[in-house]
């Protein structure tokens, strides 16, 4: 079995006894961490989704904001429902776009009032990196583009550089890993991801790799009609001869 020395585990956040990481993963934690480069938030609680959420096709979709930047913006528009990251299933870089919530003037102000209160309100409708807070697979953060509000279980990072370096570090197994040392349960809390140790590379490679990542996953997410941003069957789009040909293609 394996002896290890119990003073390196308060070298690690929280000191978890990670017995089985050697010493070289041990040291990376003598960097930053991602706490300092992205400014990672848990989202708002409603106390009453039944009132306030609903799938993005139970509404009229002429009462559905999309790409707003600010909460004035919204409300400057009269639309009713807007875009809502509320975690869902395991999906990597891009997706599970699904939720809508009910954020005008009229409700925005009764929402201030339960729940929790809308925490993290300045960090609303901006572009961010989102993930859900349970998973019994891996760890699986998202792009996500201007104009949603965020869940507790769909907390969310931001920055103003880098954002698909970020996603590239989040995304990798190495993450992973820091994640099952730092919090060995099927919950990724706010607080354990702002420990993971931040190295940033100057080659923009990751980046380049991560955007054609989330290019190819949100290709994916909108080729299904259960998408609102769905444009066309692929079956129709690739233009064969034949439906068997267009199948197989």
């Amino acid at each position: 079995y394996k002896i290890a020395d119990q003073k390196n585990f308060e070298k690690i956040p929280g000191s978890p006894i990670g017995y089985w990481v050697n010493n070289n993963f041990i040291s990376t934690f003598n960097n930053k961490c991602l706490d300092n480069v992205l400014t990672i938030k848990q989202g708002l609680a409603t106390s009453n989704n039944n009132r306030f959420l609903k799938v993005w096709h139970e509404i009229p979709f002429n009462s559905f904001g999309q790409n707003y930047s600010s909460i004035t913006e919204a409300h400057k528009s009269e639309k009713k429902w807007f875009p809502y990251n509320k975690g869902g299933g395991f999906r990597k870089w891009y997706g599970n776009q699904e939720f809508v919530i009910s954020f005008d003037k009229e409700n925005f102000e009764i929402l201030k009032n339960l729940g929790n209160h809308l925490p993290s309100r300045q960090m609303y409708f901006k572009q961010s990196i989102t993930w859900g807070l349970i998973s019994s697979n891996a760890f699986a953060p998202r792009f996500s583009p201007t104009g949603f509000v965020f869940d507790v279980g769909g907390s969310s990072g931001f920055t103003e550089d880098r954002l698909y370096y970020k996603i590239g570090l989040l995304g990798s197994k190495l993450s992973l890993e820091y994640l099952q040392l730092l919090n060995p349960t099927i919950s990724y809390q706010v607080g354990d991801i702002k420990k993971i140790p931040y190295i940033e590379v100057e080659s923009e490679e990751i980046d380049e790799i991560t955007k054609q990542c989330v290019q190819i996953s949100s290709e994916d997410w909108d080729s299904r009609e259960t998408s609102w941003d769905f444009k066309q069957n692929e079956l129709i789009r690739l233009k064969s001869d034949t439906l068997e040909e267009s199948f197989n293609n």
